[in-house]
């Protein structure tokens, strides 16, 4: 029978450590798309002019 792999410290170190590291770029790509979404929505709300007709009625 195999030994678990988290028996092994160093094992349950690298394993922590890979996750952690996914999870960090995740959370930032998640900030990033964000941002790129709302910059596209913004766009796209201009050229439709929702956006463009209220700046142009000041």
């Amino acid at each position: 029978m195999k030994k678990n792999l988290f028996t092994n410290p160093a094992a349950h170190g690298l394993s922590m450590a890979v996750f952690g590291v996914l999870g960090y770029y995740s959370w930032k790509f998640e900030g990033h798309a964000q941002q790129v979404f709302a910059k596209r929505r913004d766009e796209l709300l201009e050229r439709k002019g929702k956006i463009g007709g209220l700046a142009g009625s000041e």
